[in-house]
């Protein structure tokens, strides 16, 4: 039923020449790259915009957020059975999602013109918020069991992508073959609901309810929860786990490193509160001194992720993942807060208020680094020393990674690296976190493969490094 259509299109628009033009449109700016900007007045047809990145980078958008939200509807009687949910409740949640569906779609278009002109901030940004609003969404569920929270945000989500695709759409390829281009990026919708439905959520409820006697009942039915303690693949996974616990706790890391970039952001801070010079180191010494205590993260990580604890959150045993959502939460706040100071969207705070959000923000790292240097000590017990060098070495080069990413996507000046900041630890950390646990046994080839993430680590430095030279030298 597809190809077909596909078909006939491509070979009535083969000889089509779109006519040339000027500049490329300002709103597109964030995602056409240099080499294939469309100029504006630019028209391609479907076969050309199949040739360009820009094409199937909006198509693979597409198969994650439209797919993953329909994989979410479509299962959502299941979800909601296998979590107690009663019919009445789980009827209510099927009509809302087409309520809140209208709304976001309604709405979205609305917002994203409000701030393309309002502030410039161009429509594929919205994209990236709202899939990583499913992301919050879908960890909700499978984590809490919160179906309607978690199915509120990722409707809105999902509903978003509608307004949002189309007219991303036209200001990339134009508006005379917008109908077909369009509707044929519009196909990711089940090729992604296909992958996620059935061979991701469908294919691990069954695994679950076959293993329970045809039914299942609980939070793992629909979650990744083949690898839990309590399955009888734990042995046979528990050496994969532990590897998949250090990849997270290193991509946690990453990003951790927000400390080391103060004096990027600092003029900024110093010209919007009208600080002198010493009074703009004071906050940045209560940076120093929240970055350097760490006794409350380490009694807390004792007190529920030590293998050792016996306390328990909603039913579930506690980790390392308490700690580092403390952690993500004080950095946000700490952030946020001094980024709502510095555009002057709340008044200006007196400086030991400022402190305290340095403080705050801080304070935050210490958690996401003890959750992921003591878990990894407790994971690699014969090399301690080398997996804490990682770590440690992973957050060191934080410092860069984040100026590059800022510099790469964004660019526009100090004050929205400090908003960057509040969101991206505090999304990674989400994001990652429920992976980061302990797992006590031990690999032969426990020593090469650890070395093999430090030369990871060395070539990441001199990829840094390189390019950091370079540009410099443009």
């Amino acid at each position: 039923m597809v190809l077909p259509p596909l078909q006939i299109a491509i070979t009535a628009q083969r000889n089509e020449q779109p006519p040339p033009s000027s500049d490329p449109s300002p709103a597109m700016a964030p995602l056409i790259t240099a080499q294939e900007a469309a100029p504006a007045g630019f028209e391609m047809n479907l076969l050309q915009a199949m040739c360009t990145v820009n094409f199937w980078l909006l198509f693979l958008a597409m198969v994650c957020a439209l797919g993953s939200g329909l994989a979410t509807i479509n299962n959502i009687t299941q979800i909601g059975e296998s979590l107690d949910y009663s019919t009445v409740e789980i009827n209510a949640m099927i009509s809302l999602w087409s309520i809140r569906n209208f709304l976001i779609r309604f709405g979205g278009g609305f917002v994203s013109d409000f701030y393309l002109h309002r502030y410039g901030w161009g429509r594929p940004l919205f994209i990236s918020f709202t899939q990583l609003g499913m992301i919050i969404g879908h960890l909700i569920i499978g984590s809490s069991g919160n179906l309607y929270l978690g199915s509120v945000i990722v409707g809105v989500c999902y509903g978003s992508q509608w307004s949002l695709m189309p007219t991303i759409t036209s200001e990339i390829f134009g508006v005379k073959h917008m109908g077909t281009i369009f509707n044929t990026i519009a196909t990711a919708n089940p090729i992604g609901s296909y992958i996620l439905s059935v061979q991701v959520i469908g294919n691990i409820y069954d695994k679950q309810a076959e293993a329970r006697g045809g039914s299942c009942r609980g939070i793992r039915c629909f979650m990744l929860s083949l690898f839990s303690p309590h399955s009888p693949l734990d042995r046979k996974m528990a050496v994969k786990n532990k590897w998949m616990s250090t990849v997270a706790s290193i991509w946690i890391q990453c990003t951790s490193g927000s400390l080391y970039t103060f004096s990027f952001y600092s003029p900024a801070l110093k010209a919007s509160q009208g600080y002198d010079q010493s009074t703009l180191d004071t906050v940045s010494v209560f940076k120093d001194f929240g970055a350097n205590s760490g006794v409350l993260s380490g009694l807390l990580y004792t007190a529920v992720a030590s293998p050792s604890s016996s306390i328990t959150f909603r039913g579930r045993r506690g980790g390392p993942w308490i700690v580092l959502l403390i952690g993500a939460i004080q950095c946000f706040l700490g952030y946020f807060l001094m980024w709502l100071s510095v555009t002057g969207t709340i008044n200006r705070p007196p400086v030991p208020v400022m402190c305290v959000f340095m403080l705050l923000a801080a304070h935050g790292v210490t958690f996401l680094n003890t959750a992921n240097v003591v878990t990894a000590v407790i994971n690699f017990p014969n090399h301690s020393g080398t997996i804490v060098g990682i770590m440690k070495g992973f957050l060191g080069l934080s410092g860069a990674i984040l100026l590059q990413v800022y510099q790469t996507v964004f660019n526009t000046g100090p004050t929205h690296y400090i908003l960057m900041l509040s969101l991206l630890p505090f999304l990674n950390t989400l994001l990652f976190m429920s992976s980061v646990r302990p797992y006590e046994t031990n690999e032969v080839d426990e020593k090469r493969n650890l070395n093999g993430l430090s030369l990871c680590s060395i070539i990441v430095a001199a990829y840094l490094f390189t390019i950091i030279i370079l540009e410099q030298a443009v």
